[in-house]
């Protein structure tokens, strides 16, 4: 019995000895998938944050450009309103300059030209009257 006993003991401590073995190998195994798996993360990590990175440097690019873009775009208002300022300027001073024109044109130019209307007006009345001497001295010396 003590035999039996004692074989049993045997098997049994064999037994557990190859389960501690089986038992370690998995241990390492799960280490080394662990481990890979964290090293995996690690360089997920790395890409994302490279593309992030990336990302940034775009963002604050497009931010540089739109900002310049703006400051051109205000610096060109302000040109145009300059402009529009000396337009005005330049419009006032033109409707001055065309009401002193109309002021002359009436004061000036029309009684001048009423004189030319009435004198031409004549000469049309002297051309009638001569023409028509004209011809009652030609009835005359035909007759």
């Amino acid at each position: 019995m003590r035999a039996y006993a004692r074989d049993m003991e045997e098997s049994l401590d064999r037994e557990r000895v190859k389960l501690e073995e089986v038992l370690k190998a998995e241990i390492q195994a799960r280490k080394h998938h662990d481990k890979a798996l964290a090293d995996g993360m690690a360089a997920a990590e790395a890409k994302a944050a490279s593309e992030l990175a990336a990302l940034a440097q775009k963002c604050a690019t497009a931010m540089t450009g739109l900002e310049q873009k703006n400051e051109a775009l205000a610096r060109g208002q302000l040109q145009l309103g300059q402009k529009q300022a000396e337009f005005a300027g330049t419009c006032q001073a033109l409707d001055k300059g065309a009401n002193v024109l109309a002021g002359k044109l009436e004061s000036q130019a029309l009684p001048g030209i009423q004189k030319l209307q009435d004198a031409l007006q004549q000469l049309e009345q002297r051309q009638a009257a001569t023409a028509g001497q004209l011809q009652a001295d030609a009835a005359t010396t035909r007759g």
